[in-house]
């Protein structure tokens, strides 16, 4: 009789010790550094990313892999062709997201060129994982600004306006006519659009950022397609239209209804501070209330004061109906970023901040549910420069996607690649490029660098794209049946519109389409502030939703909304048994 046999106690005993010690070794591995766990905290608890890693190398989560050898994920794969080569092409502002020919593809839109000649640039994405490349010459544009698109005529066709002195209306199919003007034309970027005044149009703000009137705010006001005079309807945006806070800049603004009133408030990365800033003051201006009637009052109270803010958006965390501000600024002094939670309980408060992001000289961020379980992810950078001897030859961008953990108020890190690029980022986007129900990544860089042909600064930079590999959990399923202007069908069985404001005729339309084309089509005037309606009877599993505000068109898969440029409505897409906020 063997010994295992004599003390059957003693071998089970031996069994259970064994496992446990078998169970232990891989946790004790995932300990890390100070430095590490320092690094990764995010949101007042320790980033996640541990739990996924064992051997040093990242790996990722939900529906991906990772090379073990590179410690590259496969969460998303870059996509290159049709893009232009490397340190070719610069990207000086955010990315336009758009459809300007309205075939359903997606566009990735800026300006290039040089000042005397400036040139619209579209990569419109292909279903075979490839960009068609579609220029448009501009007679009296500005190279160094932002694109902004919405259609402010209210015909249908995408406008663009672009710098303080040229608005192109849209004709369809990258046609644009040089016949909107600004008043005063000032040299600005645009930032924002939104019906301030509650009009059924869509407003501009703009910024300018050079001269004696640096960081003076305009309002536009559209009415019905013509633009009033930008210098009403800003009483109380201190210090902008003070002469002493001059060359002042605003990076990022929307326009967005943070406390639930109705009206549209100002929401800036202004605020006490930038890189031409001789002296930030003690005191923030980065948010505005809107009373109405073009009045706006300081809400700034608790964002911190001496810092540079370089990028923003808004989330309805908690679907509470008020969405959350995310602001990301720079401390001068150490050049790390911080990005920082701020919601409106009665007023404007701190909720949490963000660690870990350290960007080199700024940053930028976005915000949109990657994984598709509900929650609002966070993409965003960290930086290296390569040095040649001591001049700065590149930068080592790495790709950080910060996955919301369910139900909880912590992110955790992943990084996505490691990629050597010739210039810093000037935004990161997210859109559905391949309409697969998924958000993919899109990022501009730009860099000065002394030419060897020509004795001043050049402009260098890359357009990078990485599609998202992970599985969708969800299909997009219609079924036959409608009840008036009421319409059901499978997962996505509602839609939200809430319009700022009261009064105006709001031209409202949804559409669903699939890779064969549209299907079905709902307009409707409505005058009321709420408007509920059920996505549309299609029979395919492959239909995208676009929702149209005032023939401002986004498109989406499966809970998934593409677009950055703001109209002044909330949108909600609601699953059968829980809600979300998707987009604003």
């Amino acid at each position: 009789m063997s010994t295992c046999c004599r003390h059957p106690r003693r071998s089970i005993i031996q069994l259970i010790y064994l496992i446990i010690v078998l169970w232990l070794i891989p946790s004790l591995s995932l300990i890390g550094t100070p430095d590490k766990v320092a690094e990764d905290k995010i949101l007042g608890s320790e980033s996640l990313l541990s739990a996924h890693s064992t051997d040093g190398k990242f790996h990722g989560v939900v529906g991906g892999n990772d090379d073990s050898e590179t410690g590259k994920s496969n969460l998303f794969k870059r996509v290159t062709e049709g893009l232009p080569p490397n340190g070719s092409f610069a990207v000086r502002g955010p990315l336009l997201i758009t459809d300007s020919d309205s075939d359903g593809l997606v566009e990735l839109g800026t300006v290039g060129g040089n000042e005397s000649h400036p040139v619209l640039h579209f990569w419109e994405f292909q279903l075979n994982n490839s960009f068609r490349h579609i220029s448009v010459e501009l007679k009296n544009g500005t190279l160094n600004s932002d694109l902004l698109r919405t259609d402010f005529q209210g015909d249908g066709f995408m406008d663009i306006v672009q710098g303080g002195t040229t608005g192109l209306s849209g004709c369809g199919n990258f046609s644009y006519i040089e016949n909107v003007s600004f008043t005063p034309q000032i040299s600005a970027t645009p930032l924002a659009a939104g019906d301030v005044d509650a009009n059924g149009y869509l407003d501009v703000y703009m910024n300018t950022y050079i001269g004696i009137d640096g960081g003076a705010p305009y309002i536009y006001r559209n009415l019905n397609g013509t633009f009033l005079d930008g210098r009403g309807w800003k009483s109380g945006l201190y210090p902008y239209d003070d002469p002493s806070h001059n060359a002042w800049y605003v990076n990022r603004a929307k326009f967005v209804d943070l406390n639930g009133d109705g009206w549209l408030d100002l929401a800036t990365t202004m605020g006490n501070g930038n890189p031409w800033a001789q002296q930030p003051p003690s005191t923030g201006w980065y948010v505005w209330f809107s009373t109405g009637r073009g009045v706006w009052l300081n809400a700034s109270s608790g964002i911190p004061s001496g810092t540079w803010g370089w990028d923003l958006d808004t989330y309805d965390i908690n679907n509470d109906g008020f969405p959350e501000l995310f602001l990301l600024w720079v401390n001068p002094t150490t050049n790390f970023a911080s990005l920082a939670v701020y919601r409106f309980n009665t007023s404007l408060e701190k909720w949490d901040s963000i660690g870990g992001i350290r960007p080199e000289g700024g940053g930028y961020f976005a915000l949109g549910d990657l994984d598709g379980d509900g929650e609002v992810d966070i993409v965003t950078f960290s930086v290296v420069k390569n040095y040649n001897g001591t001049e700065l030859e590149s930068y080592n961008i790495t790709l950080k996607v910060f996955f919301k953990e369910k139900g909880k108020l912590s992110w955790r890190g992943t990084p996505i690649e490691v990629v050597p690029y010739t210039g810093l980022p000037t935004s990161i986007e997210l859109c559905d490029l391949n309409q697969d129900g998924m958000l993919d990544i899109v990022m501009g860089t730009s860099h000065l660098r002394t030419s060897p042909i020509y004795p001043y600064y050049v402009t260098i930079g890359d357009i990078c794209c990485w599609l998202n590999n992970m599985t969708p959990r969800h299909k997009l399923r219609f079924r036959e049946g409608f009840e008036g202007r009421v319409f059901r069908g499978g997962m996505v069985t509602e839609a939200r519109w809430l319009a700022a404001g009261e009064g105006g005729t709001f031209n409202l339309s949804i559409s669903v389409s699939g890779r064969d084309g549209p299907y079905y089509r709902l307009k409707s005037g409505v005058r009321t502030r709420m408007v509920y309606w059920r996505v549309p009877d299609v029979p395919t599993e492959n239909g995208y939703l676009r929702l149209e505000w005032r023939n401002y068109s986004v498109v989406s898969g499966p809970f998934r909304i593409i677009g950055r440029d703001d109209s002044r409505s909330l949108v909600e897409i609601l699953r059968p048994e829980e809600g979300e906020t998707l987009v604003e």
